[in-house]
């Protein structure tokens, strides 16, 4: 067995057998493994490299994801993982090549979720190198997570202050032409549900004055088909009150159906019949709309966030049952998202004291 440097790539090689294990950074990295290799630490393998795991990966992974899933792995794959080790074989990446990969992404003008993702797509090839292609050891595990930066936490604290009010959502919803979309928005806005629970609801979900969610829709090609999948945790399995204006709207509307289509299949979505709304269409009318109406703009998700926020804000309901009916996993993550809205209700603490209190002032007197 001997070492080589490779003049083209800068990296060296060993030569075994009529193998060749390439990608090493220094000479010593392949010294070290050629002692290994001496000392059967390594099961040989054929060579292969960590672009034929990856395409194998993709097969695997594409299976149970959703397209847009599918190809944000791809192009981290393609961009940033092929970019960086090329033509290395899988079992000869090792911790200190896992370590130069962490610094090359630091580098990188993306955010510390987008490199957390990339470090989590890089573990996954591993895992799946592990299982179908006997790789031993896996260097990943030195890959910590980056942590989010200050501005990423203000702007993270922004982004769920970017909220409508019920003002707003009136001047929007007076934009919207189609009655159906209308009642789309409205349920939305005034449930909190997930954009992908909306889509998903069917009349069988719809109980007088309730709807229950349990089922999430994802859209898997551009050919606009879909499918149904469980929602995003367990909590999310709930039963939401729509109040009786609500309830009226989303009645009325299934009486107008029936009548047009005679009686309803209860496997049909309430915002598509047949097939489910799709999100391109949602989008294009929701923009359009409140281009109209001269209201900021929100994304899907900052319907959900305006939801909790005017019910902490201007109702009675509290923490755990804002958490219930949005369906968080953990009454946590309510109050890291909405904490700033807390402050807010000071007033009302003030107002108790003062109230409370006055019995105990009158015995300093």
């Amino acid at each position: 067995m001997s070492v080589y440097k490779d003049n083209r790539t800068g990296l060296y090689y060993i030569k075994y057998q009529n193998k060749t294990y390439r990608g090493f950074n220094k000479k010593n990295d392949a010294l070290d493994y050629e002692s290994k290799i001496r000392l059967n630490e390594i099961v040989e393998h054929d060579h292969i490299t960590i672009e034929e795991v990856s395409k194998d990966f993709l097969e695997n992974y594409k299976l149970n994801r959703c397209l847009s899933t599918y190809l944000s792995a791809k192009g981290i794959i393609n961009k940033y993982i092929l970019t960086f080790f090329k033509n290395m074989d899988i079992y000869s990446i090792n911790e200190l090549s896992c370590r130069n990969f962490k610094s090359y992404i630091a580098n990188e003008k993306l955010s510390s979720k987008t490199k957390n993702h990339i470090i989590g797509i890089l573990k996954l090839i591993f895992h799946h190198a592990k299982v179908f292609y006997k790789v031993k050891d896996d260097p990943t595990y030195v890959l910590e997570q980056f942590d989010k930066t200050f501005d990423e936490k203000i702007q993270e604290k922004e982004r769920s202050k970017k909220i409508w009010t019920n003002e707003e959502f009136c001047k929007f919803i007076s934009q919207v032409e189609r009655s159906d979309y209308k009642l789309f928005f409205t349920v939305m806005y005034f449930t909190g549900l997930r954009i992908g629970e909306m889509q998903a609801l069917k009349w069988s979900d719809y109980n007088d004055g309730y709807i229950s969610v349990n089922k999430s829709y994802e859209e898997r090609s551009e050919l606009h088909h879909g499918t149904l999948k469980e929602p995003k945790t367990a909590n999310s399995y709930r039963d939401v009150s729509l109040g009786k204006q609500i309830n009226k709207l989303l009645y009325d509307y299934k009486e107008a159906q029936t009548m047009k289509y005679g009686i309803l299949d209860p496997d049909w979505f309430i915002f598509g019949r047949i097939d489910a709304f799709h999100r391109t269409t949602i989008n294009r009318v929701k923009k359009q709309a409140i281009e109209a109406a001269g209201v900021k703009y929100i994304s899907n998700h900052q319907f959900r966030h305006s939801h909790a926020s005017n019910l902490i804000c201007n109702s009675d309901a509290n923490i755990v049952a804002v958490s219930q009916r949005l369906g968080h996993s953990d009454t946590s993550i309510t109050l890291h998202v909405y904490t700033h809205l807390l402050p807010k209700m000071e007033d009302k603490i003030t107002n108790y004291i003062d109230e409370t209190v006055i019995s105990t002032i009158k015995e300093f007197k």
